[in-house]
């Protein structure tokens, strides 16, 4: 496991334990790891470039 992919799972972990305590921001970090980690492990990252055409 590349070391970024290892540092997103500890990410979500850490904010998966995080007890939001009624602290919105919190509270949407915490519901969306508690998503992200059961797929995590079947999920590939992808970068994609563009450049604009010049303009005219």
């Amino acid at each position: 496991m590349p070391g970024w992919r290892a540092a997103e799972r500890r990410h979500w972990e850490l904010a998966a334990e995080v007890e939001p305590a009624g602290d919105p921001a919190l509270e949407s970090l915490h519901d969306e790891a508690t998503r992200v980690l059961p797929s995590l492990d079947r999920t590939r990252r992808v970068l994609a470039v563009g450049i604009a055409p010049p303009s005219s």
